[in-house]
């Protein structure tokens, strides 16, 4: 037992210096730390800007407690309404795009901020006439529309875009021409020929003098 003890708590005499250094180094510190307060100055911080702040807060809110307003009537701002519409129930209807309220696109599932910029879109004058012009509102998403899609009562497409060819081709019956004596309003029945080609070919077989 008395050899575990001195084994444990003996020091050697390097450990021993160490130690006698370690003692005079921290004893050096806290004289230096108790004396320096005396003859070196801290820099104090100035928060007057910040008691100002606080007694102008309180003050405005004592004048609005004994002027009787009510901040609960004040218009939400961008940040609570999306946060609000975060726990906001989607619901899904039937309904015409043009001239529907806000309240109606966010039931649907747009923010009110979304929905606020379908209206600005409207009262520049744009208009919906088929569900593809929906699909194109940067505030849909794919996904949104996806959803949609069955309750707009739009036509899928416009009518403009759902004609096959504005401008159909022509389509007659094939026909055996005489190209010295056909002029350009014969040469055009032609399918595949027009006015200008009727010219140019009129124009060669002057050049010509006729085709062999």
């Amino acid at each position: 037992m008395r050899n575990w003890f001195r084994n444990t708590f003996s020091f050697t005499r390097r450990e021993r210096n160490g130690a006698a250094v370690l003692i005079v180094i921290l004893i050096a510190l806290s004289a230096f730390t108790a004396v320096s307060s005396r003859f070196v100055s801290r820099p104090q911080e100035d928060f007057s800007g910040f008691d100002k702040f606080i007694a102008q807060v309180k003050q405005d809110s004592l004048f609005d407690s004994l002027a009787g307003k009510n901040t609960e009537n004040k218009p939400p701002s961008i940040a609570e309404e999306e946060a609000d519409h975060v726990f906001h129930q989607r619901e899904l209807f039937q309904f015409d795009p043009n001239g529907l309220p806000v309240s109606d696109w966010v039931r649907l599932g747009l923010t009110p901020a979304q929905a606020r910029s379908v209206k600005h879109y409207e009262e520049s004058g744009g208009k919906f006439e088929s569900k593809e012009d929906v699909k194109r509102l940067y505030v849909v998403s794919p996904k949104l529309y996806a959803d949609l899609e069955p309750y707009i009562l739009l036509p899928d497409k416009k009518e403009n875009d759902a004609r096959p060819d504005k401008f159909p081709a022509k389509k007659n019956p094939p026909a055996i021409l005489e190209l010295n004596t056909a002029d350009s309003a014969l040469l055009v029945t032609v399918n595949g020929i027009g006015p200008v080609f009727a010219k140019r070919i009129i124009e060669y077989r002057e050049k010509l003098g006729g085709f062999y």
